[in-house]
C-alpha cells in the first residue's frame, strides 16, 4: 500500500484524530511556505481565462460557496465530494493552513461559477480539487483550473497530484489539458493517482456555450 492509500485509509478509520493531523500538518506547511498568499495571489491574476476571474477565498464568501456547492445536480458529485459543504465545514478549511480555498466568478456578474483547492502537506506535496458550475461543464473552464493549480504549486516549488476516478474521463481529460499527467498508484475504487506538473500557457478563452 503507497502512502497515498494509507492515508485515505487512516482518515477513514480515525476521523477524529484526522482532524488534529491535519492542523498540524497545516502549521507546518505554512511556516515552510509564509509566502503561499502572495504567490498564489499573483499566480490567479495571470491565469484566468476571459471574462472569468480566479481568487481567493475569505469568509466573505463562505454563503457564496453553499450557495454554489449545494445547487449543483447530485450528478455532479458522482466522483468528487471532497468534504461537506455546510457553513461550519467551509469556515474551517478556508480558515485553516492546509487548504488554499479559491473561486471561480464570472465578471459580469460576480457570480460564482467555480469552486477549486489545494489541500497541502508539509512533505511539500499538494493535491488539488475542483468543482465547475454544470452548465459549464465541457466548456474548457476546468482545464485553466488544473493550469493555475499547477502554476501555484511550481512557484512554491512543491509537487501536485489528483485522485481521479477512472471512469471520470471528463476530468481526465481536463487535467490531461491543463498540465502534463504522471500516473504514479493506483488508489480504491477505480481511482487513480496522478501527479500533475505545470504546462505552458494555454488559449485565453473558453469555449462558447452549444
Amino acid at each position: 500500500m503507497g502512502l497515498t492509500s494509507w492515508l485515505i485509509s487512516f482518515k477513514r478509520a480515525f476521523p477524529w484524530l484526522w482532524r488534529l493531523v491535519e492542523d498540524f500538518n497545516g502549521m507546518i506547511f505554512f511556516l515552510r511556505h509564509r509566502n503561499i498568499i502572495r504567490l498564489a495571489i499573483e499566480v490567479l491574476e495571470n491565469s484566468s481565462p476571459e471574462g472569468y476571474e480566479f481568487s481567493l477565498a475569505t469568509q466573505d464568501d463562505v454563503p457564496g460557496l453553499m450557495a454554489f456547492l449545494n445547487s449543483q445536480p447530485e450528478e455532479s458529485f458522482r466522483y468528487f465530494r471532497p468534504h461537506r459543504f455546510d457553513e461550519k465545514t467551509l469556515r474551517r478549511i478556508i480558515k485553516g493552513y492546509s487548504f488554499l480555498v479559491m473561486k471561480v466568478t464570472e465578471n459580469s456578474s460576480d457570480e460564482l461559477k467555480g469552486y477549486f483547492f489545494l489541500r497541502c502537506f508539509c512533505d511539500n506535496r499538494a493535491f488539488a480539487g475542483l468543482l465547475v458550475d454544470h452548465q459549464l461543464q465541457d466548456r474548457g473552464l476546468g482545464t485553466f483550473i488544473w493550469t493555475a493549480c499547477s502554476r501555484i504549486c511550481k512557484s512554491l516549488g512543491i509537487r501536485m497530484f489528483a485522485t481521479i476516478d477512472k471512469k471520470n474521463l471528463p476530468s481526465l481529460r481536463s487535467c490531461d489539458k491543463g498540465t502534463e499527467i504522471i500516473s504514479r498508484e493506483e488508489l480504491y475504487d477505480d481511482y487513480l493517482l496522478v501527479e500533475c506538473r505545470m504546462k505552458e500557457q494555454i488559449n485565453k478563452k473558453i469555449s462558447p456555450a452549444l
